[in-house]
């Protein structure tokens, strides 16, 4: 759908922008006819005549004007799809009943129609008589102004939106206003929990039309509520966002929803679950449930729920009890995106699940080219991994992570890796503190293609130290030359904004090289650095020693250890 409307979009834009250079073209048409219309000779013959040509240059500019501007277009002449495209475009009229068009942007296009009102008597004038672009109204309105947008609208669909942080109104006022056109709203829209008496009254009405709403309610840590139980909820709604409440399993609305938004929960239990297994048309699912508390009883709840429409699914729990009790139990067939963050308690509890949700496969044979890691801290004291491939991703974060949960996430990894055939890895660290570097060296068994890092000015010797061969390199390959070693896939290096021994570097380059040699391997090809200060080593010889065994070195303002490090 959101596709079918960026074209709708680009067609109109195309179409303005071809207008728009078919005047272009035939202005600067107009200009080479007279200047050539003035010459005398086609060629100047002296250089004492240049300034001369330049002046005849400029009167064409001006004739030409001129001429524009008695043969101009009026503004009431231009067809009228032509104007509707261009104040569409301006006003973004494709989109004000979208879902996912962000909220404060339809206060925005309420502004711009008022400054557009104000360039002249004719735009006014052709604004106040098309319906089409009077249809969002703001519940913090004045009444008179409601009054009149409603008024000015004619019978086009209204969108009803309220933003927090204002003055509240006069609910009274408002009922009065808007509750008569209950039956043209298609779009209700509010994230501000003192409008959420006022859209339950409103929701009592024939909403005949609804087809998206988003409302907040007063959510956790507050009991949950249900306000859509004994309202009129249409057949015909679509797109429901809920934050702080959540919907009643038995409405019969749920199965022509969708996308689905469920913000605000205390916990995943049994309703949750029957509500997900009504939905069975929904192509979106967003669901957050920041709650740290486990599901307790969960009878009831249906052991399968199948979502064969679903395309895109993000999941965000503060509870792996939560996260696995709702993961296990999906089926989705037609997926295309689907992303897990979870807060880690304890990995090998839920590693079956956490597996399953990466390589679900249903319907589908491909599997990924390529995975990414991302290992960044947060808040200073805490860390973040995230690993993903073109389809799925999850994330942990944890305030106190120890070896054993470094470990637990590797061989999280390795599962998921192996379950998808291996795809090349590429590892991101974003970092200034050396706790995250076990992270990385618990990687160095696994198809690690690309390491970037960005280490906000800090020293690079952690990540050199995880790259780095081992002591004993040699007599590993004597013994055995089959014997997988550390990060024996590693082709590319990137590092920013780092303190960085570049003779380390160049030192374990070679060493890595010349044991590989000898199986006509070649370990690292490209090492890329990003404004970096360097040490013990300058660029220009580090760059000879590295492109002596096939290393490209690309340094991009980098600097010697003589210069000072800004």
């Amino acid at each position: 759908m959101h596709l079918l409307s960026d074209h709708k979009k680009s067609s109109k834009t195309t179409r303005i922008a071809s207008i728009v250079q078919e005047h272009i073209d035939a202005f600067i048409h107009n200009i080479f006819d007279i200047y050539r219309s003035s010459e005398d000779t086609p060629e100047i013959k002296t250089s004492s005549e240049a300034p001369l040509t330049e002046i005849a240059i400029w009167d064409a500019v001006e004739v030409a004007i001129r001429r524009k501007k008695n043969r101009r277009t009026l503004f009431s002449r231009l067809d009228t799809d032509v104007v509707h495209s261009i104040f569409g475009t301006a006003l973004d009229m494709d989109q004000i009943h979208d879902p996912n068009f962000p909220l404060p942007d339809l206060d925005v296009h309420r502004r711009q129609i008022n400054r557009m009102r104000q360039v002249s008597t004719m735009w006014n004038d052709f604004l106040l008589s098309s319906p089409r672009y009077w249809q969002v109204l703001s519940i913090k309105s004045p009444p008179p102004t409601i009054a009149a947008g409603i008024k000015r609208s004619g019978s086009a669909p209204l969108g009803v939106y309220c933003i927090g942080n204002f003055p509240q109104p006069a609910p009274d006022q408002l009922t009065l206003e808007l509750v008569w056109c209950a039956a043209r709203v298609q779009t209700l829209r509010s994230d501000d929990l003192g409008a959420y008496q006022f859209c339950r009254v409103l929701l009592r009405t024939r909403t005949s039309a609804l087809q998206t709403l988003q409302l907040r309610g007063p959510g956790y840590p507050k009991r949950p509520i249900d306000p859509l139980r004994y309202l009129s909820i249409p057949p015909r709604i679509r797109h429901l966002t809920a934050d702080g409440w959540r919907p009643s399993s038995g409405a019969v609305w749920l199965m022509g929803l969708r996308e689905l938004v469920l913000h605000g929960l205390s916990q995943v239990d049994a309703e949750i679950l029957l509500v997900l297994s009504a939905c069975v048309n929904l192509e979106r699912l967003v669901i957050q449930c920041l709650s740290r508390s486990h599901v307790m009883d969960l009878s009831g709840a249906p052991s399968t729920i199948t979502l064969a429409c679903l395309q895109v699914m993000d999941l965000t729990f503060g509870s792996e009890e939560s996260a696995g009790n709702l993961i296990r139990r999906l089926v989705t067939p037609r997926l295309l995106w689907g992303s897990l963050d979870v807060g880690v308690w304890a990995l090998e509890t839920h590693r079956t699940d956490y597996c399953r949700f990466m390589s679900q496969t249903e319907g589908r044979t491909l599997y990924p080219k390529s995975a990414s890691i991302r290992i960044e801290t947060v808040r200073s004291t805490s860390t973040r991994v995230v690993y993903g491939t073109e389809s799925r991703r999850f994330a942990f974060e944890s305030y106190d992570w120890v070896q054993a949960q470094v470990q637990l996430f590797h061989d999280l990894v390795q599962e998921s890796q192996g379950m998808l055939r291996e795809p090349a890895l590429t590892v991101t660290v974003i970092s200034s503190f050396d706790y995250v570097w076990p992270f990385l060296k618990s990687l160095d068994d696994q198809n690690v293609r690309t390491i970037k890092a960005r280490l906000h000015e800090g020293e690079a010797d952690g990540l050199l130290a995880a790259i780095a061969a081992p002591s004993d390199l040699a007599d590993v390959l004597v013994t055995n030359t089959t014997t997988d070693l550390p990060f024996e896939s590693l082709k590319s290096i990137a590092i920013h904004d780092a303190k960085l021994d570049l003779a380390r570097l160049t030192v374990i380059a070679e060493a890595w090289q010349g044991h590989l040699q000898r199986e006509s391997k070649q370990w690292l090809e490209e090492v890329d650095l990003v404004g970096c200060s360097v040490t013990e080593m300058g660029l220009d010889e580090a760059s000879s020693s590295l492109e002596a065994i096939g290393v490209t070195f690309r340094p991009v303002r980098c600097l010697d250890f003589e210069e000072p490090w800004f």
